[in-house]
C-alpha cells in the first residue's frame, strides 16, 4: 500500500510540474533566434537512448533545415514528440522512428482564401509503436487526454497540450495521423523559416 501512495504521490508531483509549465507558457515572450534543429533532435535522441539503456531504437534522420523560433520551447517540443516515439515504441520488437522535415504546398487559410498560398515545410516524427484510433484524433491535444491507459504507458496526459501551445505561440499549427498497432506520425508547421544561406 505504501508502494501504491509514492508511485501516486509521484505521478500526481509530475502532472503538477507539467501544468505549472503550460500555464508558464501564456506568460513567457519568445526569444526567437535560428534553430539548428538536426543536432537539436541528434542530442535529445542520445539522451533518452541512455535512459532506454538495452533496448534497440532504428533511427532515421533525414534533413532537418533550420528554422527561426525560440530555441528551449521548440526542444520541449521535440523532446515530447521523440519521448512519446520511444515510450509507444517500448512493445515494438523492431523499434522504429523517423524525424525529417518535407517542403508541400501551404493549403489555404482564413487570412488567405482561394487554395494554395505558397510552400511551407512540414517537419515530422513517425514512429511504428502502437499507434491509436483517429476517431478519438479531436482530443489528442486537450489537457489530460489519452489514449492509452495508464498500466499500458505511462504519463500524464499533459505534454503533448505543451507541444500544442509552444506550435501556435509561433505561428503553426500541429497535427497526427495514427492507426492501432501500426504507430502515429506528428507533424508540425513554423512559419518565419530562417533562409538556407547561399
Amino acid at each position: 500500500m505504501l508502494e501504491r501512495v509514492l508511485a501516486s504521490a509521484a505521478r500526481m508531483d509530475r502532472i503538477i510540474e507539467d501544468l505549472l509549465a503550460l500555464s508558464r507558457l501564456g506568460r513567457q515572450p519568445l526569444a526567437k533566434t535560428r534553430v539548428e534543429l538536426h543536432s537539436l533532435v541528434r542530442r535529445i535522441v542520445e539522451e533518452l537512448q541512455v535512459r532506454e539503456v538495452g533496448r534497440h531504437v532504428e533511427l532515421r534522420l533525414g534533413e532537418l533545415p533550420d528554422c527561426e523560433g525560440d530555441p528551449s520551447l521548440l526542444e520541449q517540443v521535440m523532446v515530447n514528440l521523440l519521448s512519446n516515439a520511444f515510450k509507444f515504441t517500448r512493445n515494438t520488437s523492431a523499434a522504429c522512428i523517423e524525424v525529417g522535415c518535407v517542403e508541400q504546398e501551404r493549403d489555404a487559410t482564413p487570412e488567405h482564401p482561394g487554395g494554395a498560398v505558397g510552400k511551407e515545410r512540414v517537419y515530422y516524427v513517425r514512429d511504428n509503436g502502437a499507434g491509436f484510433d483517429m476517431r478519438y484524433a479531436g482530443r489528442l491535444f486537450g489537457v489530460f487526454q489519452r489514449m492509452h491507459a495508464q498500466s499500458e504507458f505511462e504519463g500524464t496526459g499533459v505534454g503533448l497540450s505543451i507541444a500544442h501551445r509552444i506550435v501556435q505561440m509561433h505561428g503553426g499549427r500541429i497535427w497526427a495521423e495514427s492507426e492501432p498497432r501500426k504507430g502515429a506520425v506528428f507533424r508540425f508547421t513554423l512559419p518565419g523559416l530562417a533562409q538556407e544561406p547561399t
